[in-house]
């Protein structure tokens, strides 16, 4: 499942299940996110109810959303506590579980970007950097214009 689109997936007798209803699409996009959250804790050793409890979730909860069987979002204080314990960016589990507000959308969903703003978060500490950062793309912008 991982590594395929949502509407790569479908449900018996070739439905795409996005077709279905805006619940059925929920489903799909948390069941990625509880495979993700599975397979980064298996890949670690952890054991479930460790996560859980170093995130401050039940254990129940995280199973929930393991197995895709919820359709509570978990919040962005849970994620972010989640992805800490995994230490990948919060931003990777964001976007799987939807949170993302719909103008940030495709920057969430591209690894590039996401990647991009993470290391501008580290960097740019001040007006200023950000400032600099901006003028260094509206100066890359002008050059593409040109050619």
């Amino acid at each position: 499942m991982l590594g395929r689109r949502p509407e790569e997936h479908h449900a018996g007798g070739g439905i795409d299940v996005l077709t279905k209803s805006p619940q059925a699409a929920m489903t799909v996009r948390m069941s990625e996110l509880g495979g993700r959250l599975k397979e980064l804790r298996e890949a670690q050793g952890k054991a479930l109810r460790e996560v859980a409890a170093r995130a401050g979730i039940d254990y129940s909860y995280l199973s929930k959303i393991e197995q895709g069987t919820t359709t509570a979002k978990p919040s962005l204080r849970i994620l972010s506590a989640l992805a800490t314990q995994f230490e990948v960016p919060a931003m990777d589990l964001i976007a799987l579980s939807e949170k993302v507000p719909p103008p940030f959308d495709r920057f969430a969903r591209d690894a590039d970007a996401r990647s991009f703003f993470d290391l501008a978060s580290t960097v740019a500490t001040d007006g200023e950097d950000w400032r600099a950062l901006t003028g260094y793309l509206k100066k890359r912008a002008s050059r593409r214009a040109r050619a």
